[in-house]
């Protein structure tokens, strides 16, 4: 039993109806998120970039279409993102933070979260990755650490005994000066 030509040019604008709906939706969706959204092809350059590309880093996405996306990492950081690329063309998702170079010469910090897009035959044809903005996450952890540091070193380096205690009034952390004092070794205290 065989469709008519009617019956066939409703089923091609039918299906064009929703391939023009979903592409639209898409477009709203990547441009509607702050992420950064990239699709590149297999040797690395960058076949799409989403709009909020411009609040990250200043770059707009016509800037960077067509180049390689390793242009943009820092040379520090940017070992990650080749290997990265390699496990995602295997087929493994893959996650790793660096900093992207912006457009007026700073840099950002980011976390990538990447996939290689498959064709029919299971072979990767391009990869996509959602890229999220973690700066200020970052110089706060990197603030935190150093202020450990800090800590520490006054502490270990006090000539005076130090001592820092729980809810209970027991030892939790002791300093060398305090040991000496009470002639105790920290893990006794």
């Amino acid at each position: 039993m065989g469709c008519s030509r009617n019956t066939v040019k409703r089923y091609l604008r039918d299906a064009e109806a929703t391939r023009a709906v979903t592409l639209e939706e898409f477009r709203m969706l990547a441009e509607g998120v702050s992420d950064v959204i990239i699709r590149q092809d297999l040797d690395r350059r960058i076949e799409y970039v989403s709009p909020s590309v411009s609040a990250l880093t200043g770059w707009a996405p016509a800037d960077l279409v067509g180049r390689d996306i390793g242009a943009f990492w820092l040379a520090e950081d940017g070992g990650s993102a080749p290997a990265s690329h390699s496990v995602a063309l295997a087929g493994d998702p893959v996650r790793f933070r660096g900093r992207v170079q912006c457009r007026d010469g700073s840099s950002r910090w980011v976390e990538v979260i990447g996939k290689a897009i498959l064709d029919e035959a299971g072979e990767p044809r391009s990869g996509i990755t959602v890229t999220r903005d973690i700066d200020a996450q970052v110089r706060a952890e990197q603030a935190l650490g150093a202020s450990e540091v800090r800590f520490r070193t006054a502490m270990d380096e006090a000539p005076q005994g130090m001592a820092i205690l729980d809810e209970g009034g027991r030892f939790v952390d002791v300093n060398p000066a305090l040991c000496r004092l009470l002639a105790r070794d920290a893990l006794e205290l």
